[in-house]
């Protein structure tokens, strides 16, 4: 977490991320202190997994708050022979719901290409169930520049809510991430 080189950090932001989360729950008052000067935002530290509860009978490796989108994020597959767009309403870290412009089987892998104003990014998902017009995807891979991407556009949906503050842990829509329905 401390070690810097020349121009920034040693480590890569996202993992940075990462190990300040997992260090909450091993030493909450060194994270505090140290928070301020980590050049991490609190909206970035704010997405981490969620606490597995102890009477659950299943364990995913990691789960996260899915976020209601300010305005839905255009998002388009780049690897199937017919084009498909999606329209993203919700999303977590781990993946979301969506509009497609047409079905598309559960389990299919699709690369998805985001378009947030100038930023582009893309990452390997997996097509979940799906509900009326909507299906959910899971994502399965992206490196860790595309991580922070899809972190920084999910952090800004955070920011600045209806009464002018940012969202806490409690104003999240806490549903799992590999659930389809949100609220």
């Amino acid at each position: 977490m401390e070690a810097k080189k020349v121009f920034g950090w040693v480590e890569p932001q996202e993992v940075r991320i990462a190990a300040l989360q997992a260090l909450e729950g091993l030493d909450p008052d060194w994270v505090h202190d140290f928070l301020p000067k980590s050049g991490i935002d609190m909206e970035d530290f704010t997405l981490a997994p969620l606490e597995i509860p102890v009477t659950s009978k299943f364990v995913r490796q990691r789960r996260h708050h899915r976020v209601r989108l300010k305005k839905s994020v255009k998002a388009v597959c780049t690897n199937l022979k017919e084009g498909c767009s999606l329209e993203v309403k919700t999303a977590s870290l781990t993946g979301g719901v969506a509009t497609l412009s047409r079905h598309l089987t559960p389990g299919t892998q699709v690369q998805l290409r985001f378009q947030v104003g100038m930023r582009n990014f893309q990452v390997t998902a997996l097509m979940r169930d799906s509900r009326a017009q909507d299906m959910a995807f899971e994502i399965v891979g992206y490196n860790l520049d595309e991580r922070g991407k899809y972190r920084r556009m999910l952090a800004g949906s955070l920011n600045n809510n209806a009464n002018g503050h940012a969202a806490s842990e409690d104003e999240l829509i806490q549903v799992p991430a590999g659930v389809a329905g949100s609220r």
